[in-house]
């Protein structure tokens, strides 16, 4: 909001907003997947789907269903629960690169 009585507002804050949106896009860097990884990750997996079976479907999308085959009630078989949270990204990486 514009404040012409005190313009010191102003550049604080666009100075904030800034910094906020620098560290989005290094978080963004920082957390990505690796799909090469998750090529070499997702051995058990391929033994049923193909690396094209997701095309069209984000990582996330992908992600979320990876994790949903571990749920009680899933008729899929669970994904190895040795894998870590980065593993899992990593093979929706590779499966949402569709190659």
């Amino acid at each position: 909001m514009h404040n012409p009585g005190n313009p010191t507002v102003k550049i604080p804050a666009l100075r904030t907003l800034a910094l906020a949106v620098s560290l989005m896009g290094l978080a963004g860097v920082c957390s990505a997947a690796d799909a090469d990884a998750g090529a070499a990750k997702a051995a058990s997996c391929l033994s049923c789907h193909f690396a094209g079976d997701f095309v069209g479907e984000s990582e996330a999308d992908i992600l979320a269903f990876i994790k949903a085959t571990s749920a009680p009630d899933s008729e899929h078989p669970p994904y190895d629960e040795g894998l870590s949270e980065a593993d899992l990204a990593d093979i929706a990486a590779f499966f949402a690169r569709g190659e």
